[in-house]
């Protein structure tokens, strides 16, 4: 079947496994962002070799990208269009500086992917040290990854370290939006249901808090923080104050690196104040249709993060995982198509790089015993 074209939308599979109610926290921690060199390392003449045979390079010297592909033409082509318009977007976005060094982005084969990854349990990630993107997923991961490459780029230009917050903010707003005249939309997304919860339940964390946290404490807290940061900046988006917020914010660097006195100056209030209306936003809220119904199409599993691994709390309705009935509820899902799941954000992932109508594999383990399944995926809406 020839791939729909959907050049225009930023994540066509975005939000997809909305059964999955625990987490998006999707793509790899953030470590510190090197912005040493103002230049990038070039694309290793021998890197195809290295990687096997098959691979095709693309250049858009225009943007800065320069792209190592294992994909068909056609899809090559769909992703380096879709790639490009984002680009520009993200740009007009945060009225952001284009790179001024080379961004690699890597579309390796999976068996490839396997030896370049980091660790098993993510399908795409970037690399400030030398400038590179490997990703295997084509959609919400890649786009995540991606934006991390830009504003990398755009804070290296102004000789700038932006703390995790605004690094996976960024990453998590960006990653489900879509490209419009003006700039990138963002969409209220899956990571709103664990804030609306923790916000209920009086358990979030200060923003006072949030601003200053570093890439360990961010990460061990990550499915409340990737929410917390996403929707602080969706909050400025929607009120048209993102673009003079990161101005503002880069302009005042030097005196405070946090974002702090860029919201109060923004947004004219004390953060207690701002933080207290926020949250009274966040409340209202709701999550659409789409992403709800997209969600029952692909696994249905409902997950909890628990000290033993990740739990499975139940099945929505219908679902293609409660009508193959071959995971039970209490099983602990240990491994995805072979990637070792450590929390929700990562069955997220996984099961959202296999894309609608597969089967993946599933390794879990059950009343102490391990245990195999083949899980078929439902369809895409629409479908």
């Amino acid at each position: 079947m020839r791939p729909r074209r959907q050049p225009q939308l930023v994540s066509p599979i975005a939000g997809t496994v909305v059964a999955i109610l625990c987490s998006l926290a999707i793509g790899a921690p953030v470590g510190r962002v090197d912005t040493s060199s103002s230049k990038a390392p070039e694309p290793s003449a021998s890197q195809p070799v290295r990687l096997g045979a098959g691979y095709s390079r693309i250049a858009d010297k225009e943007r800065q990208l320069y792209y190592v592909s294992a994909l068909d033409a056609e899809h090559l082509a769909m992703t380096t269009g879709l790639l490009g318009k984002f680009s520009d977007a993200f740009n007009k976005t945060l009225r952001a500086q284009r790179p001024q060094w080379r961004i690699i982005i890597l579309l390796p084969t999976v068996e490839d992917y396997r030896r370049l990854a980091p660790t098993k349990d993510v399908v795409g990630f970037y690399r400030p040290s030398n400038r590179t993107l490997i990703s295997i997923d084509r959609g919400r991961v890649l786009i995540h990854e991606f934006t991390h490459a830009l504003h990398h780029a755009d804070a290296a230009a102004a000789r700038q370290q932006h703390p995790v917050w605004i690094w996976e903010g960024l990453g998590s707003l960006f990653d489900a939006s879509m490209i419009g005249p003006s700039g990138l939309q963002p969409q209220v997304d899956l990571r709103l249901l664990p804030l609306q919860s923790a916000i209920r339940s009086d358990k979030t964390i200060p923003l006072a808090r949030l601003l200053t946290l570093k890439p360990d404490a961010f990460i061990r807290q990550s499915e409340l923080c990737y929410s917390e940061a996403r929707y602080l900046l969706l909050y400025l988006h929607r009120q048209g104050r993102l673009s003079k917020w990161y101005e503002t914010y880069k302009a005042g660097f030097r005196n405070d690196s946090t974002g702090k006195d860029a919201l109060e100056k923004i947004l004219g209030k004390r953060l207690e104040r701002i933080e207290e209306e926020w949250k009274d936003w966040v409340k209202r809220l709701r999550l659409p249709w789409g992403e709800r119904r997209a969600g029952r199409a692909r696994l249905g599993l409902k997950l909890q993060d628990t000290k033993n691994g990740v739990k499975v709390a139940g099945f929505v309705e219908g679902s293609a995982a409660e009508r193959a009935g071959r995971i039970r509820k209490g099983d602990i899902l240990l491994k995805v198509n072979g990637y070792k799941i450590a929390n929700t954000a990562h069955a997220i992932g996984a099961i959202h790089s296999a894309g609608a109508m597969q089967t993946v594999t599933i390794e879990l383990k059950r009343h102490g015993r391990r245990l195999t399944v083949r899980q078929p995926l439902g369809a895409p809406p629409g479908r």
